[in-house]
């Protein structure tokens, strides 16, 4: 049977805590710079996209013949009056897709992240298994 040395094992243990320690105080986690940095973002878009979500859209024409066809004839000369719904429309569209990449992105980093430390636990399960096994 081979002899377990108690204190090195100790001692890197001790170091790798110290270490993980300095660097914990050094940076801070991943979801509060998230959270500090990109909540005002997240909130102007939100608040833009609530501002343009009250659009008037495109109604049917409810006559027929002469009237129906006067009433194209008008709303295709005032087509360009259309073009500012069509803009906020375009800029809502656009808020609430840069919101959901956002969201995104920060929940892929969120299962990386989950990934990561699994593995490390798998790794530490394996280590301790070994070290009983030679107990």
């Amino acid at each position: 049977m081979t002899d377990i040395d108690f204190d090195s094992i100790n001692r890197e243990l001790e170091e790798s805590a110290a270490k993980r320690n300095t660097e914990a105080s050094d940076s801070m986690p991943f979801d509060v710079v998230f959270q500090k940095m990109q909540k005002k973002i997240i909130q102007d878009y939100i608040d833009k996209a609530t501002e343009n979500k009250k659009i008037d859209y495109y109604f049917d024409l409810d006559s027929k013949g002469l009237k129906l066809f006067m009433r194209r004839l008008i709303r295709r000369i005032n087509k360009f009056l259309f073009f500012k719904n069509f803009q906020r429309q375009a800029d809502f569209n656009s808020y609430i897709l840069q919101l959901d990449q956002m969201l995104y992105k920060y929940s892929k980093t969120l299962e990386e992240k989950h990934e990561n430390d699994m593995q490390k636990i798998r790794s530490l399960e394996e280590r301790i298994r070994v070290l009983e096994e030679k107990q």
